[in-house]
């Protein structure tokens, strides 16, 4: 009897399981909500927060989204194929590459990194941390970039006269650019952001760099310093800077050296660049063999509607040139510089202020002072500059004069010593006809005074009139 009513109980409790696992006859047609999995497609487009196999990320499935830092872990590679764009939508997003990255755009199908268009712009949204790498390095070709645009957001500005991304650096090669290495960047746009650093972690490594474009950054740095192996490329004439503020570190660095082990040839890594309504900053106060004469430093480019201020160290001593640059005006300066631009161009082409320690040489350059625009502009307050065998726009000695600020005008600094000057636009014919004679001395000093080619006085306690020269 015991048997037969537990093996009845057993087979109640079966029946009575059975019929909890059938839905009510009342509800059986009404529709019910089924959890699925997310496509693939959806998964793919939602970037994980580390790549640790190599992945590519297909136009098919574009766009992506970075909800979050997104790491290539080291000896990995991220392809991304021409046509897709990548979109932020968080204020950290970014693309940490330990290992490599290569984005394959064409001219017809470029890709694009930036945050989310959907977003607002605003002080807490709207952009990105950009993308950078970090060690540990894994990967010897670790950045190839052809036909892609990396982007802030685009004509949002945080405050009046500054661009912005939220953070610092939107762009930094440093750690692409690692010992071994070869990179390459083809028809790159680096846009609407707060900074760029065009730098390198080793400098032996290599770069092909070509058809570089650099548009409304608040702080380009680029450290020529730090590029000293030419036998991958050059950068020559092969970078735009348009309405920006920028830095070159040790201009000229490589331009006293010649060699075949790196390639160099006495020239600049980055001779040639063009500037439109940009600042320039060129700082020099090292080098890698020590320059003479015959073999200066120098560097040069081509500036539009752009300023360049020349800097150095107060201890440098070896030969520094400005040589073979052009330097134009289309419009006033105060209607060609963007309202957002952090550092404006000022109306004058080159600056060479108390940093420049009255050092740097300008030679052989070209000017069109016009639109308001004027030539040089040197406060050094000890001694004069160099500035000889230049076109000046003109080859009257009084235009001259009215184009370049010195201690002629009483702005503080030394005399610009400019003769010979070119009377031509070709540069075939120098004159010595400078008219500067008419000094006066505002310190009773002993001492020269070197007045172009026309007149050095050598004096005590001497006493300059208009007109006729008097000497007591």
């Amino acid at each position: 009897m015991v048997r037969t009513r537990a093996a009845l109980c057993l087979v109640m409790l079966m029946m009575l399981s059975t019929f909890t696992l059938l839905s009510p006859p009342w509800i059986e047609d009404e529709p019910r909500m089924v959890l699925q999995d997310p496509p693939s497609t959806m998964e793919a487009r939602n970037a994980s927060k580390s790549i640790a196999f190599n992945t590519t990320w297909t136009k098919a499935n574009s766009p992506y989204y970075l909800n979050h830092p997104v790491t290539v872990q080291k000896d990995i590679r991220l392809t991304i194929e021409a046509g897709v764009k990548v979109y932020s939508n968080t204020t950290n997003g970014s693309i940490i590459v330990n290992g490599e990255l290569w984005a394959l755009g064409n001219s017809s199908d470029p890709v694009w990194f930036g945050p989310n268009p959907a977003n607002s712009y605003t002080s807490s949204s709207g952009y990105w941390r950009g993308i950078y790498s970090n060690s540990p390095y894994g990967g010897l070709e670790p950045l190839m970039v052809r036909n892609a645009t990396i982007s802030g957001p685009n004509n949002y500005w945080q405050t009046p006269g500054s661009s912005w991304n939220g953070y610092s650096e939107m762009f930094n090669t440093r750690g692409f650019f690692r010992t071994n290495s070869h990179s390459i960047l083809d028809n790159l746009t680096v846009q609407d952001a707060n900074e760029f650093r065009l730098d390198a972690d080793n400098r032996y490594s290599t770069q092909s760099i070509t058809n570089l474009t650099v548009s409304n950054i608040s702080y380009f740095t680029f450290r020529e310093g730090e590029f000293t192996n030419l036998c991958g490329g050059t950068m020559r004439g092969q970078v735009t800077v348009k309405d920006s503020s920028m830095y070159i570190d040790h201009a000229g660095y490589m331009s006293s050296t010649s060699g075949s082990t790196y390639c160099n040839d006495y020239e600049s890594i980055a001779t040639g660049w063009t500037f439109e309504r940009s600042y320039v900053r060129a700082y020099t106060s090292s080098y890698w063999n020590t320059p003479s004469t015959a073999r200066p430093l120098w560097w040069n480019g081509t500036f539009i509607d752009s300023s360049l201020e020349l800097q150095t160290g107060s201890s440098f001593q070896y030969p520094l040139q400005i040589n073979g640059s052009t330097f134009t005006a289309t419009a006033p300066y105060t209607s060609t510089v963007p309202t957002y631009a952090r550092t404006k161009p000022n109306g004058v082409f080159v600056n060479a202020l108390t940093s420049s320690y009255g050092k740097w040489l300008v030679t052989n350059n070209s000017f069109a002072p016009t639109n308001g625009w004027t030539n040089l502009k040197y406060t050094y307050p000890s001694g004069h500059m160099a500035a000889q065998k230049n076109w000046w726009g003109s080859n009257q000695s009084g235009s001259i004069d009215a184009n370049i600020s010195d201690y002629m005008d009483n702005n503080g600094g030394g005399w610009v010593n400019y003769t010979p000057f070119w009377v031509d636009a070709n540069m075939t014919k120098l004159s010595s006809a400078g008219s500067r004679t008419n000094l006066t001395f505002p310190d009773l000093v002993n001492g020269d005074y070197i007045a172009g080619e026309n007149l050095t006085v050598n004096y005590s306690m001497v006493l300059v009139g208009a007109g006729e020269w008097f000497l007591n």
